[in-house]
């Protein structure tokens, strides 16, 4: 599943999502862009609940 895409279609900014995961913007636009599963575990997590999918489809 593609993160960008449901992050735009659900209207989530990039400072709302930095914010959420105490992370700069750059470093989610680079997770963003390289793939979250570059993430830790947790971290991934707490980006599925925001965006409200599961994390099983990433």
């Amino acid at each position: 599943m593609n993160v960008r895409a449901t992050r735009k279609k659900r209207h989530i900014s990039l400072k709302r999502i930095s914010e959420y995961l105490d992370l700069p913007v750059p470093v989610y636009i680079y997770y963003e862009i390289m793939g979250v599963d570059l993430m830790h575990f947790d971290t991934m997590i707490d980006l599925c609940d925001l965006l409200g999918i599961d994390y099983h489809m990433l």
